[in-house]
């Protein structure tokens, strides 16, 4: 089923819409199109931008590299010009979920974006692939900080993410297969003899008065015959954690070992490599240590009593002990880092103490998550993978329904225009504006790569149901529902039709002219501020939302901040609520159904309400946006002046924020348009193109200042 509005006609209408379609104005420039055929439906290929390409990101690809390839594995760098020590291993990047067939050359481009790289290093198997990972050193903490943040949003390839760790060194062995009856000096002893350059052991002692052997065959026979006279006494459980003072010494250690197996005691011990995740913590805000092999006679007092003799008493909030090991949780990353380096196999009533960083709680990452800022995240994945700046349009809000309508336009590296339209139940919610964007983050990493089609979702409760796809061209707008859509599922025709034909007049405007204008909106203290000489349909309007009307943090490491956000309001009130004249019409979905059995009605999991939408986890509730009403908007937002966050620019011309210098010119700006309407009316900001303009008045290149009140 197919409908029209180029001239104001309907094709394939059931019974029960007997309301007709207010007639939209065509499309004054064609867009990028997708020509649908009724029941001969055949959707275009996937649109995905490059994952790889040059830009204005990319400004130091030219970095000079001297590249080789020595035991199995080729490396770039150091730069040619580079002069000192090398950068610490906290400066360093694991990378891996890299596809085989990708050369250094084209993996290092998205990594030159964040700053100097010292070293790539990619491993080579025998027929010249790679392997897979790779490891990428920068020349500062914060750059290598800041690629890791970004570019574990990055599609390397269609439905392939790149996943991006701190590296660490690894300076243990692992060593299994040790008797049991044997105790830590014993094993310390032997152990001294095959590595000298040792720096100390672990072993975590057995329950005694219990055989727990857990060997086999021969050597099952060895040591029991060896234990008889011990009372069978297991004083270890049969491995040792062995520490090196650096990787290298840990590596030529376990190279004396090849292939992995030494003989001591009848016996064949095993030597791996430990794994040792804990022992280089990423996450700076860690201030827990986690401790083991404590004795169990020992208490909390006594491991307070130790601490004290490094750190300040008020330093330490908390210590645990379960059996055998502790947790020591402390006000300061410092404080825990300087018992970290102080009480490292310190001996305590005879147990030689293991101290590692706490791994976070499942209650901790249920915390995180629901913290969890989804318009964040989709700027960060528009970074990574060199998109431009989603644009969040907000639609008609229908009280009566408790329905917000809503979309996120979204422009690839080369332009590509796509939408995400919603439908969104708001009763349950607290926060709309991240919902909206958790519902296009989801789609990304369920399609894997750009939007190849302009979706439209019914988002209730945890669920977002796939409805169909909107398409438009220079002529029309078409809509194909899901196959199998739920017959109880209605939607506002009219509204999608409104909202498609207002993206496609964005869409046709370009980034840079588009933020201007945004920009330019806010110069005046008003309440109610709109997109000048853009008008859709004769009678809709593009409202501008304060940037951080939701009063969030911005993205770290000063990565570019810059965001739209927009309502689609009606000119004859200036805002997005519904009309008496305009009512809400409930149209079924399945009869849009074509039986085009490839667009299936799927749905999306969403994080849980009762997570993500907690009450008590914002401020002020914002389960709708109603624009125009000053209740909506904090009221530290109303300003004199334009602030920082105004001015934003595009993510292909920068990473980060503005300058101090470009601050100090943006508070003399502001100041000078403050001047400016102090000398004009002070009426509400209505240009007035908008009440004599009835057809779209584009956007000029160089659009020139808007005269504020109605002439």
């Amino acid at each position: 089923m197919e409908y029209t509005t180029a001239n104001g006609s309907y094709f394939g209408r059931s019974d029960t819409m007997c309301t007709p379609l207010h007639i939209i104005y065509p499309l004054s420039a064609p867009v990028a199109s997708d020509n649908f055929g009724g029941s001969n439906y055949t959707p275009s290929p996937p649109i995905s931008s490059p994952p790889l390409r040059n830009d204005a990101n990319f400004q130091q690809q030219d970095q000079p590299f001297t590249l080789m390839q020595m035991n199995g594995r080729k490396v770039l760098g150091p730069p040619e010009d580079w002069q000192g020590s090398p950068p610490s291993s906290a400066c360093e990047l694991f990378v891996r979920r890299i596809p085989r067939n990708i050369d250094e050359q084209r993996l290092i481009q998205p990594f030159l974006r964040f700053g100097q790289i010292y070293e790539m290093r990619l491993p080579m198997d025998f027929n010249q692939a790679n392997r897979g990972y790779a490891y990428v050193r920068y020349t500062t903490e914060e750059e290598a900080n800041c690629a890791m943040e970004v570019l574990n949003h990055f599609y390397v390839a269609p439905h392939r993410k790149l996943e991006i760790l701190q590296s660490y060194e690894k300076c243990c062995l692992f060593v299994s297969n040790i008797p049991k009856y044997l105790d830590e000096v014993e094993i310390e002893e032997k152990l001294r003899t095959v590595f000298p350059t040792m720096e100390r052991l672990y072993i975590q002692v057995g329950n005694s008065g219990k055989n727990i052997n857990g060997d086999h065959g021969k050597n099952d026979e060895v040591c029991n015959q060896e234990m008889r006279g011990t009372n069978n006494d297991c004083k270890n459980r049969g491995y040792a954690v062995i520490h090196f003072p650096s990787h290298l010494e840990a590596l030529e250690a376990k190279k004396s070992t090849t292939p992995g197996v030494i003989r001591m005691w009848n016996r064949d011990l095993k030597v791996v490599w430990a794994n040792t995740e804990r022992d280089t913590d990423t996450s700076k805000s860690n201030k827990t240590l986690f401790v083991r092999n404590v004795d169990l006679c020992i208490n909390k007092r006594d491991i307070m009593d130790m601490l004290v003799k490094f750190i300040p008493r008020q330093e330490i909030r908390k210590v645990t002990k379960v059996r055998t090991i502790a947790f020591c949780d402390f006000t300061t990353r410092e404080a825990a880092e300087k018992c970290l380096q102080e009480l490292q196999g310190t001996i305590l009533q005879g147990q030689c103490l293991s101290i590692e960083w706490a791994k976070p709680s499942e209650k901790q990452s249920l915390h995180r998550m629901c913290r969890t800022d989804f318009d964040a995240m989709l700027r960060l994945k528009c970074i990574a993978n060199c998109w431009q700046i989603p644009v969040i349009i907000f639609g008609t809000y229908f009280e009566r329904e408790d329905l917000q309508y809503g979309a996120v336009m979204m422009r690839s590296a080369v332009g590509t225009a796509r939408s995400i339209f919603c439908v969104l139940q708001c009763q349950e919610l607290v926060d709309i504006h991240s919902r909206i964007c958790e519902v296009v983050c989801v789609l990304l990493e369920t399609i894997g790569t750009f939007p190849d089609y302009n979706y439209f979702f019914f988002v209730e409760s945890d669920n977002a149901h796939l409805l169909g796809i909107v398409t438009h061209d220079c002529q029309s707008v078409s809509f194909i529902a899901s196959h199998q859509v739920p017959k109880n599922i209605h939607f506002d025709l009219n509204e999608i039709i409104d909202m498609s034909l207002a993206i496609a007049n964005l869409a046709a405007v370009e980034e840079d002219v588009l933020l201007q204008a945004y920009h330019e909106s806010f110069q005046l203290p008003t309440t109610a501020t709109y997109l000048p000489n853009l008008v859709v349909s004769g009678y809709r309007i593009f409202g501008t939302i304060f940037p951080k009307y939701r009063n969030k943090p911005p993205l770290a490491h000063n990565l570019n901040d810059t965001q739209i956000v927009l309502a689609l309001c009606y000119l004859m009130t200036g805002t997005n609520t519904v009309l008496p004249s305009r009512p809400y019409i409930a149209y079924p979905v399945s009869s849009f159904d074509n039986g085009y059995e490839r667009l299936r009605f799927v749905s999306l999991k969403l994080l849980p309400i009762a997570v993500t939408q907690s009450r008590y986890l914002v401020h002020q509730a914002l389960n709708h946006v109603q624009f125009g009403n000053v209740h909506n908007f904090h009221p530290a937002q109303r300003f004199k002046t334009r602030p920082l966050w105004i001015t934003g620019c595009s993510y292909a011309k920068s990473l980060k924020q503005p300058t101090p210098a470009q601050i100090m010119h943006v508070n003399e700006q502001g100041a000078q348009d403050q001047r400016q309407y102090n000398n004009t009316s002070g009426s509400a900001y209505m240009p007035s193109t908008y009440a004599s303009s009835s057809v779209l008045a584009p956007i000029t290149k160089e659009p020139t200042r808007t005269t504020f009140g109605v002439n």
